[in-house]
């Protein structure tokens, strides 16, 4: 269920206004795919890192997608999806221009999402009000911010309340350019440093068992890494 519900709602965002090309290589060709976005590739996150290779990765796609905007003035929306119960990262980039998008983003998703990382530019201004939003309630601003103006957010909003799951967001603004990058995710928690898997289950009401489930990356329960990620599906 929940798997499904953050595909539908982050795809909802893209499907009137923008138009996706997939691709993904080593970082270091990151900026390519930004720019000319051609091609669909996955990878393990094993050959990235083997502490935070997710978020690298994605620091490295927030610094291009801004490098892109103040040069072409046109915003990207790039997706992050983690794979396998935490094992493989899909990278995908979203331009104007394609009206078969969101069909063909939809075909490619299957139950081996664990969740799927939106990152963007937006104005300082929008990202001010943004941060406010999220601060006072990080499930409805998901919401109001993933999906389009034009959907009813009602069931969504009421399946987020219902469920324990965490809303990671990261808000990263330059007053100086008037522009910011906007990250989001539903079902992503960050291990902050003294977490254990037990602490961690019990605040999100799972189990051990199910987070080492979604989490096939981890060998050890008692040995996992401070700011890893981890897949929390209470569903």
């Amino acid at each position: 269920m929940m798997k499904k519900i953050i595909t539908i709602v982050t795809l909802c965002c893209f499907v009137s206004a923008f138009a996706t090309t997939v691709y993904a290589r080593e970082p270091m060709n990151i900026a390519d795919s930004i720019w000319k976005g051609e091609v669909t590739e996955e990878y393990s996150l094993k050959d990235l890192s083997p502490y935070t290779g997710f978020d690298d990765f994605a620091g490295t796609v927030k610094y291009y997608t801004l490098g892109y905007y103040l040069l072409n003035r046109n915003r990207r929306i790039c997706t992050i999806s983690s794979l396998d119960n935490h094992q493989n990262l899909k990278f995908q980039v979203f331009e104007n221009g394609n009206e078969d998008a969101y069909n063909q983003i939809v075909s490619s998703l299957d139950e081996r999402t664990d969740f799927i990382q939106v990152i963007t530019t937006l104005p300082s201004g929008i990202l001010v009000s943004a941060r406010e939003e999220f601060e006072r309630n990080p499930k409805e601003a998901a919401a109001n911010f993933l999906v389009p103006s034009n959907v009813d957010t009602k069931e969504l909003k009421a399946v987020l309340a219902e469920n324990n799951v965490p809303i990671y967001w990261n808000i990263e603004e330059n007053i100086e350019l008037g522009v910011g990058t906007i990250e989001i995710a539903i079902g992503k928690y960050i291990i902050q440093p003294g977490d254990t898997l037990s602490e961690i289950a019990n605040a999100y009401e799972t189990s051990v068992e199910q987070l080492l489930e979604d989490n096939q990356n981890i060998k050890d329960p008692n040995l996992i890494w401070a700011y890893d990620y981890l897949v929390i599906n209470p569903y």
